[in-house]
């Protein structure tokens, strides 16, 4: 299912935490970033044994889980810090190129 990042993030807490999000390669996360999401344990592989098949086809690479976007978003309001859609995609980026949460 195609739809973009920026409602994934408007909706992060009502969505299955098992989904990963997948963002089209060698563009820059935005929020008008096209995404899919897909249960990882459910999807068939492609020729790498790893990435689902629909990522692979459709030219995107993994970006976060749903659990991970709701862990950074949690770890922002426990911090006082902004958590709307912009600020939440400047912390996610900082997590997933960092692998540890933003300072606040």
């Amino acid at each position: 299912m195609k739809i973009l990042l920026d409602e994934i993030l408007a909706k992060i807490e009502n969505l299955d935490w098992r989904l990963q999000v997948y963002v089209r390669r060698s563009n820059r996360v935005e929020l008008t970033s096209e995404c899919i999401l897909i249960d990882v344990d459910d999807a068939e592989l492609g020729s790498d044994g790893f990435t689902p098949k629909e990522a692979e086809d459709a030219g995107m690479d993994e970006f976060l889980a749903v659990n991970d976007i709701a862990g950074v978003k949690n770890h922002l309001l426990r911090s006082g810090a902004e958590t709307q859609n912009p600020a939440l995609l400047r912390a996610c980026v900082y997590y997933f190129e960092n692998d540890a949460y933003p300072p606040v």
